[in-house]
């Protein structure tokens, strides 16, 4: 479930113009033992860091990020 979440995420950045090598999916997966997924600041945090080598794209990332997954958790709620 979560690989397929991080490949939508990564999916995602790409619409919307950031630029991630296929390999980064991989980076992620392999670092997900090593931090909490569930604290999203944490987990925010890392992925950016495997990801986004530019500093000016931060932003556009973090904006990414907050749509992306809020898009994920508003689809849930509605679900139910």
């Amino acid at each position: 479930m979560l690989e397929k979440l991080i490949t939508s995420f990564v999916a995602y950045l790409r619409q919307n113009n950031i630029s991630v090598p296929t390999s980064a999916i991989a980076d992620i997966l392999k670092s997900l033992p090593y931090y909490n997924v569930t604290i999203k600041e944490e987990f925010q945090m890392v992925i950016r860091q495997l990801l986004i080598k530019d500093r000016e794209l931060f932003d556009h990332f973090d904006a990414c990020f907050n749509e992306f997954f809020y898009m994920q958790f508003y689809d849930k709620v509605y679900e139910i």
